[in-house]
C-alpha cells in the first residue's frame, strides 16, 4: 500500500488569519512592461479568409484566428479607446454570423472566495481539528491512491500565473505557455506572476497536482499526473476580481486550443463569471469533443448574485464543481444552479504558494516553501480535476461523458434526496470513482434495427379464385409508321404485358414489341408500343394482353385486328 509521505506541517496558522481579517479586494496589478493592445471584438465568421474581408470593410485587421471553432478576434486601429463603434458596424454585416465583446464594468473573476470573519475555529495543522490534507481525506483520496496514481495523465490549468520553481509543482510542469497578450512573455514558456502579488494559479496547480510523497509540503489529488499550465491576461489578487479587457475572451480560446495539442486528459477552469461568451462556449464544447474532460469552478456568487447562472460554469459540457466545507455543509458562498454538477471540499485549503509572496495569507515552512489558505470554489474545482487524471490513468478510453457519469453516480449525496442546485449530484468519493472507472464495461451498441418491410400490395379478398376479365377497343391505333397505341379495360386492379405481332396466315408471327402496365379496375389502360418494322394502315396484327389481380389469378386475352390511323 503507496501512501504518500506528508509531514503535518508543524507552524499554525495565525487566528487572525481565521476570524477577522478579509482578504479585502486590492487594486489589481498590471504585468510589468505592458505593450499597448487596441481594444478588440471577437466575430464569429464562415473562414479566415471571410474575417479577413470583414475586417478590411471595417477598417480592422484580424488579430488572432481560431478557426478550429468558427471565431476570430478583430483589433481596432492604434489609439483607438472603445470598440463599440466597431462592434455596432461588425454587428451589421450580413457576413457576421455572431459578435462577442466586453461590456463596459464588466468583470470575470478567478473563482475565489476570500476567508471572511464567521469562519471561525483553530485551523492549526497538525494540533487543530482541521490538517494540510482535510480535503484529501474527506473525498477518501488516500483509498484511491491504492488504486492509481494518476501516472501518465496530464492536466491542463489555464489560470493567472503559475510559480514554477516551487518544489512541490518544478517536477510536475510540462510544456508551459503565455497566453496574456499584450505582456512581454506572450506566447513564450514563461509563465510566472511578474510580481508576487497573484497566488491564484499556483494554489489551483498544487491542490490539482503537487509533487506527491516527495517529504515536502502536501499531496496533489492527481498524485503522479503532470500538468500542462498556461497563463492568461489576468490581475487577479484574493479578495477582488479584474475588469475584463478587451482580448481576455480571445486569450482564454487561445490557451483552450493549446491544450487540443498537448494530450491532456482533463482542463480545470477556475474562474468565471456572469456574462455570457459564445466563443468561450464554442471552445469549450469543441476541446471537449476530442475527448478533454473540462472541470470549471461553479462560482462564489451565491451570496452577492443568488442563483445567478455563472459562465463558463454553466455552458453544456462543463463539469461544474461546487464548494464543500470540513462538515459537508455547502459554502454559503458557493454558486447555486440546476448547471451544478458534483461538489468537493474547497474551504480553507492549504496549497502552494510563491515563493516570493509575503501576503498573510501564506506561511513558510521548513526550507523556505511557502503555501496559502484560501477557499473558494476555484479551490474545489482541481480537487476533481486531480481525481479525473487519477481515473483516465487507469482507463485512458473514457469518455467525458463516462468519467462524469462515473463520478456522479458514486458520489454521496448531499442535500436535497437526488441531484440539487448546491450539491449537484454530491460529494465526490474518490476511491469509488476510481474503483467504478477501472470496472467499468461499456455497454455494447444497440443493434442495427432490422430492415424495413417491403411495403404490402394491395389487400387480397378472402378466397379470390376468379381471373380479371380484359377488354380490348376495336380501334388498334398506328402512330407514325413504327408506333401502335393499344386501348383496353380490366374489370379489377391488375398488371400484366402487351405484346404485339404480325399475322402469318392464320396464325400469329415475328413478335415486333412488348410492354407492361399496371392499370386500375374499370379504367381505360393506354400502352403505346414501338415496333423496329415499318406498319402500315389496314396491316393485319395479333395483340395479345395478358393480366393478373392481387390474388394471382392470370389471364390471357388474344384478339387479331388491322391498324387504323
Amino acid at each position: 500500500m503507496r501512501h504518500p509521505r506528508v509531514p503535518l506541517l508543524s507552524k499554525a496558522v495565525p487566528a487572525a488569519l481565521i476570524a477577522g481579517a478579509l482578504f479585502a479586494p486590492t487594486a489589481a496589478a498590471a504585468d510589468t512592461a505592458p505593450v499597448e493592445v487596441s481594444p478588440s471584438v471577437m466575430i464569429e465568421a464562415e473562414s479566415l479568409q471571410a474575417a479577413e474581408a470583414i475586417a478590411a470593410r471595417s477598417g480592422l485587421v484580424v488579430r488572432r484566428a481560431f478557426s478550429w471553432i468558427g471565431w476570430y478576434e478583430l483589433a481596432t486601429p492604434e489609439g483607438t479607446t472603445s470598440g463599440a463603434e466597431a462592434l455596432k458596424e461588425l454587428e451589421a454585416d450580413p457576413d457576421v454570423d455572431s459578435t462577442d465583446a466586453v461590456m463596459p464594468g464588466e468583470k470575470i473573476g478567478l473563482t475565489f472566495t476570500p476567508r471572511d470573519p464567521f469562519w471561525t475555529g483553530n485551523i492549526a495543522v497538525g494540533s487543530g481539528n482541521l490538517n494540510g490534507q482535510w480535503h484529501l481525506a474527506k473525498a477518501n483520496f488516500p483509498a484511491a491512491f491504492d488504486k492509481s496514481t494518476g501516472k501518465n495523465a496530464l492536466i491542463g490549468v489555464i489560470d493567472s500565473e503559475f510559480f514554477t520553481d516551487h518544489p512541490d509543482l518544478s517536477p510536475k510542469i510540462r510544456n508551459p505557455k503565455n497566453f496574456a497578450n499584450g505582456t512581454a512573455n506572450y506566447l513564450s514558456g514563461n509563465v510566472k506572476a511578474e510580481d508576487d502579488t497573484q497566488n491564484h494559479g499556483t494554489h489551483v496547480t498544487g491542490i490539482a497536482a503537487a509533487a506527491t510523497d516527495n517529504g515536502t509540503g502536501g499531496s496533489g489529488a492527481g498524485f503522479d499526473a503532470n500538468v500542462v499550465p498556461a497563463k492568461i491576461r489576468t490581475s487577479f489578487l484574493p479578495g477582488g476580481g479584474a475588469s475584463v479587457d478587451a482580448g481576455f475572451v480571445a486569450d482564454l480560446v487561445e490557451a483552450l486550443g493549446y491544450m487540443q495539442t498537448q494530450g491532456v486528459a482533463v482542463v480545470n477552469l477556475s474562474l468565471g463569471g456572469t456574462r455570457d461568451h459564445p466563443p468561450i462556449a464554442d471552445a469549450i464544447k469543441a476541446i471537449r469533443a476530442t475527448g478533454v474532460t473540462v472541470v470549471v469552478a461553479a462560482g462564489n456568487n451565491q451570496q452577492s448574485d443568488p442563483n445567478a447562472a455563472i459562465f463558463p460554469a454553466s455552458y453544456p459540457g462543463s463539469f461544474a464543481v461546487a464548494n464543500t466545507r470540513f462538515d459537508n455543509s455547502i459554502n454559503p458562498t458557493s454558486s447555486n444552479g440546476t448547471w451544478v454538477d458534483i461538489a468537493a471540499p474547497g474551504t480553507d485549503i492549504i496549497s502552494t504558494w510563491d515563493e516570493r509572496s509575503g501576503r498573510p495569507e501564506s506561511f513558510p515552512v521548513s526550507g523556505g516553501s511557502r503555501y496559502g489558505i484560501i477557499s473558494g470554489t476555484s479551490m474545489a474545482a482541481p480537487v476533481v480535476t486531480g481525481l479525473v487524471a487519477l481515473m483516465k490513468s487507469a482507463r485512458p478510453d473514457l469518455t467525458p461523458d463516462e468519467v462524469e457519469a462515473l463520478i456522479q453516480s458514486t458520489a454521496t449525496d448531499l442535500g436535497s434526496s437526488g441531484k440539487d442546485p448546491q450539491f449537484g449530484s454530491g460529494l465526490i468519493d474518490a476511491n469509488k470513482a476510481v474503483a467504478a472507472a477501472i470496472a467499468y464495461v461499456r455497454p455494447a451498441p444497440p443493434a442495427p434495427p432490422a430492415p424495413p418491410a417491403p411495403p404490402a400490395g394491395p389487400p387480397v379478398p378472402a378466397g379470390d379464385t376468379l381471373a380479371p376479365t380484359l377488354k380490348l377497343d376495336q380501334k388498334v391505333s398506328l402512330g407514325g409508321s413504327k408506333s401502335v397505341t393499344v386501348r383496353f379495360t380490366c374489370s379489377e386492379l391488375c398488371s400484366g404485358r402487351v405484346r404485339l405481332f404480325v399475322v402469318k396466315g392464320k396464325k400469329k408471327g415475328k413478335r415486333l414489341s412488348t410492354k407492361s402496365y399496371a392499370g386500375s379496375a374499370g379504367k381505360k389502360i393506354v400502352v403505346k408500343l414501338n415496333s423496329n418494322t415499318t406498319l402500315r394502315p389496314n396491316a393485319k396484327i395479333w395483340v395479345e394482353i395478358t393480366g393478373a389481380d392481387a390474388a394471382g389469378n392470370l389471364t390471357t386475352t388474344t384478339i387479331k385486328r388491322s391498324l387504323k390511323r
